[in-house]
């Protein structure tokens, strides 16, 4: 959809209200109206890669499969006509920004991006001492030179402010991608032609993978939590069983 479909008044995809900090590294608007072309960058839904897969398998048990293949009719009722069923999908990292939280180059309304004058290693990483997720191996070390900090030159950070008419660095970094496989085993009972008892165990996320969520990024220069995720992508684990009477 279009920008205003897409984003808040703020301008991002998220529900804060600044527009600022977790929850806004992806931002549409056109940060220079006299030079839009500034904006390009890859979108705030980028993903460039993904592997999607599913299957059905019949399980090898009852009468005429390879185990239990002489079974009688009533253990065949048990273990035969189970199915596996299931679903995969990985995608790459998905794509953020960082702001300027100390100043309004272009206007007063948005702050602008970073520009990224050096390499910057993003994805995830742990805090060395809480263990808590974050998007840059040390995030101090990044905005250093940009930050309130004694005796630290601008010139020895990989990133420094917007210059007036400069848009910044916008989707530069990329933080985690999805993971997740669900799947389903399942038994169907014929009592006639017209009635059926389904049995059905559901696994969601299996492996019970965790994907933090680049969206959530404390992404302000400034910010005490710079570099911190706060949300996941995904979701922990979920059982399910079912019993289906179909008549």
């Amino acid at each position: 959809g279009s920008d205003a479909e897409r984003t808040n008044s703020q301008g991002t995809t998220s529900t804060t209200v600044s527009g600022l900090g977790p929850g806004s590294t992806t931002r549409s608007f056109i940060e220079n109206p006299w030079n839009p072309r500034l904006n390009y960058a890859p979108s705030d839904f980028d993903i460039r890669h993904v592997i999607a897969t599913t299957w059905v398998y019949a399980l090898p048990f009852g009468r005429g499969k390879w185990l239990g293949g002489k079974a009688g009719a009533r253990l065949d009722e048990i273990i035969g006509g189970w199915q596996l069923s299931g679903l995969g999908r990985w995608t790459s990292a998905l794509p953020f920004s960082v702001v300027d939280t100390r100043g309004f180059t272009n206007n007063f309304l948005f702050n602008d991006f970073m520009v990224e004058t050096g390499p910057v290693q993003s994805g995830l990483f742990h805090d060395p001492v809480t263990g808590a997720p974050i998007a840059f191996p040390n995030p101090a070390a990044v905005v250093a030179g940009v930050s309130i900090t004694p005796n630290v030159p601008a010139t020895l950070t990989p990133l420094r402010f917007a210059y007036p008419g400069e848009a910044g660095s916008r989707n530069a970094f990329r933080g985690q991608g999805f993971f997740g496989i669900d799947a389903s085993l399942a038994k169907t009972w014929k009592v006639n032609e017209r009635v059926a008892l389904k049995f059905a165990w559901d696994v969601f996320n299996v492996t019970n993978s965790v994907r933090f969520d680049t969206n959530s990024i404390d992404n302000g220069s400034d910010d005490g939590g710079f570099g911190l995720y706060s949300g996941t992508l995904t979701y922990p684990r979920v059982q399910q069983f079912s019993l289906r009477f179909t008549f």
